[in-house]
C-alpha cells in the first residue's frame, strides 16, 4: 500500500498506469482495489493529518495560498481547490486542505483558531478570514512584484530609456526635468 500511495501521490503515477506497471509483473491489481487502499491509507494517516494542521496552526506566520484541482464526475469536470498552509520554521509542516469552490468558507474553516499573521495573496476571499478575529494579514511579496512589474511595464519610456513612473519617482519629484537623458553621441 505503501508503494501505491507514494507512486500516485509524490510521483503522479495514475493509477490505471500503476495496474499496467503490477500486470507487467504478473500482479493483478485492479484500480477499484488501489483506490481503496489508498482510502484506508488516507483513513489510517488521519490522526496525522489534524496533529500537523494544529502544528501549522500553532505557527506565528501560516502561509497560504490555493490552485484549482480538476475534479471529475460522471459528465463534467469541476474546478476544485486545494489550499495549502506553510508552518514557519519552527513548524515546518506543509498541509493540505480540498475545498469544492474558492470560498473564503474553507479557509475560514482551517483557520478558525489562529490568531497571528496570514501571509497570503490579494484574494479578497481572505478578508473574511481574517476580519473580526485577531489575525493580522500580510501581503505576499511575489505577488506585489509581479503586479509591480506589470504596472511598471506599462508606462511610457523617458528620455533616458527608463520608465517615465520612475522618473516621476526620482526625477520630477526634486523638481527637476528627466535626469536619465543620454550623453550625446560623440562621432571620432
Amino acid at each position: 500500500m505503501a508503494y501505491i500511495v507514494t507512486s500516485k501521490y509524490s510521483d503522479y503515477l495514475p493509477l490505471y498506469r500503476l495496474e499496467d506497471i503490477f500486470a507487467r509483473q504478473g500482479f493483478e491489481i485492479s484500480r477499484a482495489t488501489q483506490s481503496v487502499w489508498s482510502g484506508d491509507v488516507a483513513d489510517l494517516v488521519e490522526p496525522l493529518y489534524h496533529l500537523m494542521a494544529d502544528r501549522v496552526r500553532a505557527s506565528h506566520v501560516v502561509a497560504t495560498d490555493d490552485t484549482i484541482m480538476p475534479m471529475q464526475s460522471k459528465d463534467n469536470v469541476a474546478n476544485a481547490r486545494m489550499w495549502v498552509y506553510v508552518g514557519d520554521e519552527a513548524q515546518p509542516y506543509n498541509v493540505f486542505d480540498f475545498t469544492m469552490d474558492r470560498g473564503r468558507d474553507g479557509p475560514k474553516r482551517f483557520l478558525k483558531d489562529y490568531g497571528q499573521v496570514l501571509l497570503a495573496d490579494g484574494y479578497a476571499g481572505y478578508n473574511g478570514v481574517v476580519v473580526g478575529n485577531a489575525i493580522t494579514r500580510a501581503g505576499c511579496w511575489a505577488h506585489m512584484k509581479r503586479r509591480s512589474s506589470m504596472r511598471r511595464s506599462l508606462l511610457p519610456r523617458c528620455q533616458g530609456g527608463g520608465r517615465a513612473g520612475a522618473c516621476a519617482l526620482c526625477c520630477r519629484a526634486a523638481g527637476q526635468g528627466c535626469l536619465h537623458r543620454r550623453a550625446p553621441e560623440t562621432t571620432s
